[in-house]
């Protein structure tokens, strides 16, 4: 029999838009996120999203958008943290712009004076993110959207790739994949990855 000390996490997926795009459209060919927890909850995520360029609305470069105000049962409002670390269009640093939202924070990714070619191009966006871990009595909770909804074009495949401290136990893992109009569970992989701490930042770093 094993005995664990250790606080189980529940956690819940969001997939937005991925479905299959005709050939010959600009599309998301993959989107990987690696999100690595921390002790303390806070999250450092990186993601790699590879594009088909076509010219069509990807012009000078792309926007991504991320949620970090909500509103709760009760109405009641949180807010998330949120710091940018680092961005790279095909291995080299890309000029950005970071801007707020009525319900977050959007980084514009991109040279104005510089066209993308078309082709198959590879976005790295590097972020960390805190306030994302909910603590209840039996268990701790994630539920964290892997893609976003502020997307524009359909995503081919999406990945999540969650690590944490050792001892960490994921349990509940569902994942819902959701289109316009659609929505179907996606498969999911739980492994054992160790405590977490109710410790976070002292404050969101986040355009005023």
């Amino acid at each position: 029999m094993m005995v664990t000390l250790r606080i189980a996490l529940s956690l819940s997926l969001l997939l937005f838009g991925a479905t299959v795009a005709p050939a010959q459209t600009e599309r998301i060919l993959d989107f990987v996120s690696d999100v690595e927890m921390q002790p303390d909850s806070s999250l450092d995520v990186t993601e790699t999203i590879r594009f088909e360029v076509l010219g069509t609305q990807i012009r000078h470069g792309i926007n991504r958008d991320f949620p970090t105000d909500y509103r709760g049962q009760w109405g009641s409002r949180s807010t998330t943290g949120f710091v940018l670390e680092e961005v790279r269009l095909d291995g080299d640093a890309v000029p950005t712009q970071l801007s707020r939202l009525e319900n977050g924070v959007r980084i514009r990714i991109g040279d104005p004076d510089q066209l993308v070619p078309h082709g198959v191009h590879t976005y790295t966006i590097r972020y960390l993110a805190w306030w994302q871990v909910s603590f209840r009595s039996d268990r701790d909770g994630l539920d964290w959207n892997v893609t976003g909804n502020g997307w524009t074009w359909p995503i081919d495949r999406a990945e999540l790739r969650l690590r944490g401290p050792e001892g960490l136990v994921l349990a509940q893992c569902p994942v819902v994949h959701r289109a316009v109009g659609k929505s179907r569970r996606g498969r999911t992989d739980c492994r054992r990855g160790a405590r977490l701490s109710r410790r976070g930042h002292d404050q969101a770093a986040l355009p005023s």
